[in-house]
């Protein structure tokens, strides 16, 4: 009966143990990520412009497509760059 006792006491201790330890997860506030910017010429000779795309360092993304008129245009991966 003393066995037992001690058993379930042991196992209460693991169970709070367990129970207090708190785990939180933070979301990034949205001025800490940190996303590509795109930016374009509007330059309207021709039909010619320049598009030009800045990837943050932090910026875990693989592969990037730009598309025009839903047909892909150009590919990159990121891992190469």
């Amino acid at each position: 009966m003393k066995e037992i006792c001690r058993k379930i006491k042991a196992l209460l201790i693991v169970i709070l143990l367990i129970i207090s330890q708190t785990i939180i997860i933070r979301a990034a506030e949205p001025n800490e990520l940190k996303l590509p910017e795109i930016t374009s010429s509007s330059t309207r000779s021709q039909g010619y412009y320049t598009l030009m795309i800045h990837v943050p360092k932090e910026y875990k993304g693989g592969l990037v497509r730009v598309y025009e008129n839903n047909k892909m245009i150009d590919s990159m991966n990121m891992d190469q760059v």
